[in-house]
């Protein structure tokens, strides 16, 4: 077993995941479709390394590094491209850019002009050998992300004020990225690593980073909806257990190597042990960070039991959509009760044009409560409220305002009438 192939793959599987989720929300602008073909030549990549490592044969060893370095060249004419269609068209052509990537990928598919593969020593089962023109490779990837970051740098004037930070945030990424291929070789001989390791987690690191910025800075608007929490913390769970086993092996190989290489099964039993030990200050640790990275993410497991559409004047329920039994009140008894406190309210308190209740909690139930001009939508769950979450059923409301307005002002009750209501809601809970 390669131990160096896991990187690689758990890089596959992030840039695919990544790529087809920002394709599904965003398929209908150039952004969206170019940050997806980005990832995919970022999972080429990784597949290509994960591959080539795991290999039987030269020949086919060098097959998947030249699939590999296909999506080496076109993760950076793809980003370059990206930096002109985010957050808008700037309206210059950028066709030609991809001249020169065309050109490479034939002289790397069809020839051993940059590189060809070898047997390696030791753990370093392959390893490249670089051929006379592997620079030209080397100063094209670099050349071609410097050009982004000016480009992205130049366009920062005419982005908003959020646009603006998240381009600084991706600048600042792809320059780190840029450090970390320019030292690699220095970092594998400090750690008497195989060369072809930092090879392997570069492309873990550059489809994290790409799945950083994309959560982080919301690149495409795109909010983490609290159902996704536990994917992220096991994820991450996931990572630190492979990165212990990682480390584990390394240094098992390194302090005892001959002992290792005859008693392994007994070595990843101990790993396992070990690993079983630290789950749960892992999970913790897991936890922790994914709060720290995304800090609208830091809530308790929050559970939505049940949402409700209610007309404003009347205090007739419009829509009602059933999630969790487990969390569950009576339709009718919603209805009254917060259309006799919220007048209670507005009264006492005096009224405001769209404003009222917004939160209501017993125990560790809670309503949150959004107004539009029509009528008021409240969510019924268990946990902490974040920001994301009262985002999107503030956007709902809006976009049931805008829709139905007509209708709502004059609704006489009949469910018929505002029947697409429904499907609205159902698409904020997706």
């Amino acid at each position: 077993m390669l131990w160096y192939m896991f990187p690689s793959f758990i890089g596959t599987f992030v840039s695919i995941v990544l790529g087809v989720y920002v394709f599904y929300k965003r398929s209908k602008d150039d952004a969206g479709r170019i940050f997806f073909f980005l990832m995919i030549g970022c999972a080429i990549w990784n597949i290509g390394e994960f591959m080539m490592q795991t290999s039987s044969e030269v020949s086919s060893s060098l097959l998947w590094a030249k699939i590999s370095n296909v999506g080496f060249i076109l993760i950076p004419a793809f980003l370059l491209h990206f930096t002109f269609v985010y957050p808008a068209k700037s309206g210059k052509k950028v066709g030609i850019f991809y001249l020169l990537p065309i050109v490479l990928i034939i002289f790397t598919v069809f020839t051993n002009t940059f590189f060809t593969v070898a047997y390696g020593n030791g753990l370093d089962k392959f390893k490249y050998v670089s051929g006379e023109y592997y620079t030209i490779l080397i100063l094209f990837f670099f050349g071609y992300i410097i050009g982004a970051v000016l480009n992205l740098m130049n366009r920062r004037l005419e982005m908003e004020k959020k646009e603006k930070e998240q381009a600084l945030h991706l600048s600042l990424g792809m320059i780190s990225i840029i450090i970390y291929i320019m030292l690699m070789g220095n970092i594998s001989l400090f750690l008497g690593l195989p060369a072809i390791t930092l090879d392997s987690f570069l492309t873990l690191v550059m489809a994290s980073f790409f799945a950083y910025v994309t959560i982080r800075y919301q690149l495409f608007d795109i909010r983490i909806h609290i159902f996704l929490r536990k994917t992220l913390i096991y994820l991450t769970t996931f990572s630190l257990i492979i990165s212990l086993f990682l480390i584990l092996i390394i240094s098992s190989a390194g302090l005892a190597k001959n002992y290792f290489i005859s008693n392994q099964p007994f070595f990843y039993l101990g790993m396992l042990f070990i690993g079983g030990i630290l789950l749960e200050r892992m999970n913790k640790g897991a936890t922790l960070f994914v709060e720290h990275v995304c800090p609208s993410l830091k809530w308790e497991e929050s559970k939505v039991g049940e949402v409700f559409l209610i007309h404003k004047h009347s205090g007739v329920i419009i829509s009602h959509l059933e999630i969790n039994p487990q969390i569950k009140i009576d339709p009718d008894l919603v209805a009254g009760m917060l259309t006799a406190v919220n007048d209670f309210v507005a009264d006492t308190l005096g009224r405001v044009k769209g404003k009222g209740l917004n939160v209501l909690s017993y125990g560790g139930v809670k309503l949150m409560i959004e107004h539009g001009e029509c009528a008021y939508m409240v969510v019924i769950f268990t946990g902490y409220e974040i920001e994301g979450m009262r985002k999107d059923v503030r956007k709902t409301i809006e976009t049931i305002d805008k829709e139905c307005s007509d209708v709502l002002m004059k609704w006489d009750g009949d469910i018929d009438k505002v029947k697409d209501v429904d499907l609205t809601i159902r698409e904020m809970m997706e």
